[in-house]
Order: structure tokens, then sequence, then C-alpha cells
């Protein structure tokens, strides 16, 4: 008697198919959770201002790519028109970077819970986002 090995072919690309989907919505609670604190940290760190308007224009939106349902996205946007002067500084005023350190922080965090959703699934992760 031979041995048969039955593979239902369908089903499996079904599965693979439905694989990018399955990453984006399992790794959307890590990136959103990033976001939401690098920008509540982002307000905590810039000063009131007599505007108040460096903190008021931090907030978290999701950009174009919100609509693919294989994507998990948010990004987090410094909004007041004079925040790349308190960031980069003037000739007057000194830079004070931090948009990038909190960020990039919270990036760091959110791309190492990612990788491990990634790799709890059975894939390796390799490479490293600078």
């Amino acid at each position: 008697m031979a041995n048969r090995l039955n593979l239902n072919l369908d089903e499996w690309k079904a599965d693979l198919a439905a694989e990018p989907v399955t990453l984006a919505t399992a790794a959307a609670p890590p990136v959103q959770t990033a976001a939401g604190a690098g920008a509540a940290e982002l307000r905590d760190a810039y000063p009131a201002g007599p505007t108040g308007n460096l903190r008021r224009g931090v907030r978290v939106d999701q950009d174009d790519t919100a609509d693919n349902p294989a994507i998990a996205s948010a990004v987090v946007v410094s909004g007041a028109p004079h925040a790349h002067l308190y960031e980069d500084g003037t000739r007057y005023a000194r830079a004070r970077p931090t948009f990038y350190p909190i960020t990039n922080r919270h990036g760091r965090g959110m791309t190492d819970q990612v990788n491990t959703i990634v790799e709890a699934r059975g894939y390796t992760v390799t490479g490293a986002i600078d």
C-alpha cells in the first residue's frame, strides 16, 4: 500500500492570503498604544507657553494606509506651526530636540512587541530598523 500525502492546497492558500491581515490585526494594539503613549509624553515634555499651541498641536493620525486591513499604522504629529523652531532652534534660541527622542523610543518598544507577535506566528524576524 502506497503512502499518500493529501494537501488541501486551497485551504493553505486561503490561510496564507489572510496572514497579512491577521498579523496587522494582532499588531494594531501595540502600534496604537505606542503612538498614544508617545503623543502623551510629547505633550508633557513641551512647554505650556503663552498659547499652549505646541502642546495642543500634538496628535495621533492614521496615515493614508489606514484603509488597508493588512497594515497597522499610526502617526504622531506635532502640528503647531512653530514646532520645528522649538525642535531645531533658531539663531536666537537653542534647539530643544524633543519629538524624535520620544517617538523613536516608543517606536523601538513597539517594534519589539510587533516582532514578538510575528515570531509567535512562526516567522523569523531578522534585520533592524534604525
